[in-house]
């Protein structure tokens, strides 16, 4: 099914170039569903990648407004991606919203340090999510 809906929000780029581009990086397919829906129905367009490797791929390909960025990842974890995506002179000013499930200590101040925009615990509602990234873009 996610295939499906990711196939889908491709084909829907061409016709929406003017929306608010929101990349989720994210490997928990119900959530990544359920996020794509929402923000879709908010006028936002979304693009999907399952794993850090692939979310870094689809920001140079997709070139977000703004990321929705796990943790806790296969293949590369949210924290590199974020290091290399602020490292990057074409990608450094995407705000970034880490999203994840997992208490980390230390979590605050680390993001901070990699200058991530808002950090959300999963789960969180979804209505907050759209106002936080409204506020951002």
């Amino acid at each position: 099914m996610l295939e499906i809906l990711m196939v889908f929000n491709s084909m829907m780029h061409l016709k929406y170039h003017n929306k608010k581009k929101v990349l989720i990086i994210d490997d928990e397919g119900d959530l990544v569903q359920l996020l794509l829906l929402r923000l879709q129905k908010f006028g936002f367009l979304v693009d999907v990648a399952l794993d850090g490797e692939q979310g870094l791929e689809q920001t140079r390909a997709f070139k977000p407004d703004i990321i929705l960025l796990d943790i806790a990842m296969p293949r590369m974890g949210g924290w590199e991606v974020c290091q290399q995506l602020k490292a990057n002179q074409a990608t450094k000013n995407i705000p970034i919203i880490v999203i994840t499930a997992k208490v980390i200590k230390g979590l605050a101040t680390r993001a901070e340090a990699l200058g991530i925009a808002k950090v959300l615990t999963k789960p969180f509602d979804s209505a907050e999510l759209v106002q936080v990234i409204k506020s951002l873009i």
